[in-house]
């Protein structure tokens, strides 16, 4: 590679970080708002009437919801965190010289 391919590459990859770093403001966006369900979810548990079978069947709908939502979440992070690592690393072999 030569020289003048490095700017090249060196802005590729600080693009690519921007991207990662909008990313991971919504990332960061959507673990509160996460958060903040799952602080509901407790709340409602514990003022449930276990009595009212209806009432009960409606709850548990809505944890297993949460917890597939914060899977994918979790799944989408590990993803990026995985693209981060490669730029991290392709970061510093375009900021290594030959």
């Amino acid at each position: 590679m030569s020289g003048e391919d490095y700017p090249e590459r060196r802005d590729a990859i600080e693009r690519r970080k921007a991207v990662l770093d909008d990313e991971r403001i919504d990332y960061d966006r959507e673990r509160d708002q996460l958060q903040a369900e799952g602080a509901r979810l407790a709340d409602d548990l514990r003022h449930l009437d276990s009595a009212d079978t209806i009432a009960v069947a409606d709850y548990n709908a809505r944890p297993a919801d949460h917890n597939r939502r914060v899977a994918e979440h979790n799944r989408s992070v590990a993803d990026m965190n995985t693209a981060a690592a490669r730029i991290s690393g392709a970061h510093a072999l375009a900021a290594r010289p030959t």
